[in-house]
């Protein structure tokens, strides 16, 4: 049986991070997860198939601001979190980070390959 958001708001059963990612995906829960685990920051992540993702690292390259779409998550993380904004800003670095990392290693695929080619002795 599914536990709509409704639900565990009632019981006030508060799950952790790693429980409600569980429950959703056997389908126990259902509904929005954003705010149903407190003190827990939700991420999304930007899954694309190979022939997008050039498109998109030129478009995030491209426009450097925050796009509207991350910019109104910041503040519906803000109201959810019922956090300052510069403590939500502050939590999404970590993201921004992992985006830097993969347009490094966009421009310079052979950061990925030198250890494997060089443990394999290839050149």
């Amino acid at each position: 049986m599914a536990t709509s958001p409704e639900r565990v708001r009632e019981l006030h059963v508060h799950l952790d991070g790693k429980s409600l990612r569980a429950a959703a995906r056997a389908g126990d829960f259902t509904g929005q997860t954003a705010g149903q685990a407190p003190g827990f920051v939700q991420g999304n992540i930007v899954v694309l198939r190979a022939a997008d993702a050039d498109d998109f690292l030129r478009f995030a390259t491209l426009n450097p601001k925050i796009t509207p779409a991350v910019g109104f998550n910041l503040y519906v993380l803000q109201s959810l979190a019922k956090k300052s904004m510069g403590y939500v800003a502050l939590a999404s670095l970590p993201f921004f980070g992992m985006l830097l990392r993969v347009g490094i290693v966009y421009v310079m695929p052979d950061l990925v390959t030198w250890l494997p080619n060089h443990m394999l002795g290839q050149k």
